[in-house]
């Protein structure tokens, strides 16, 4: 991540997940390790997401498990 390397994000004061089906360990720039969530149901997902601050969500296409992008209450959310 550009923005570690860079060091607009700040790893002692953000904390890093990857939430999916399988997600992979990888360490980012800056030595954070995220943490994995891994096959966590909707509601979980959506309770985690409203708690952070931001998020930003790689998806391929609309899901049928994933509900409406309006039910995010992160403060900032960006989806490629």
């Amino acid at each position: 991540m550009l923005a570690l390397r860079d060091g607009i994000l700040d790893p002692n004061d953000w904390n890093f997940y990857f939430v999916g089906k399988d997600p992979a360990p990888i360490n980012l720039n800056g030595n954070v390790e995220p943490g994995l969530l891994q096959n966590i149901k909707w509601a979980q997902y959506r309770t985690l997401v409203s708690s952070m601050d931001l998020v930003h969500r790689l998806i391929s296409g609309r899901h049928t498990a994933v509900g409406d992008l309006a039910d995010f209450k992160a403060r900032a959310t960006s989806i490629l």
